[in-house]
């Protein structure tokens, strides 16, 4: 179960991602009147939020899957503490 919940999050991360680059573009157009300039700074502000918020989350997945990776790939591997050396 842990292992679908990892997975449902790192795909929804990109989709999280795009949709607040998205609401920061919005938002700038909103809050300048609709100039190019108050759009791309809101774009702007939107790309930095994904990147701190979603970027973090990112490197976690990354983290976890070279993880089982070097526990052999098999998550119950970490729970008994069996290591088994990865094939190269």
């Amino acid at each position: 179960m842990n292992r679908a919940l990892a997975e449902t999050l790192s795909f929804l991360n990109g989709l999280i991602a795009v949709v607040m680059v998205l609401f920061g573009l919005a938002a700038g157009y909103r809050i300048s009147g609709g100039t190019i300039l108050g759009t791309l700074s809101g774009g702007f502000v939107g790309f930095l939020s994904a990147a701190l918020a979603c970027g973090t989350i990112a490197y976690l997945a990354l983290i976890e899957r070279h993880l089982a990776t070097i526990a052999g790939a098999n998550p119950d591997n970490l729970a008994r503490g069996i290591r088994r050396e990865p094939k190269l």
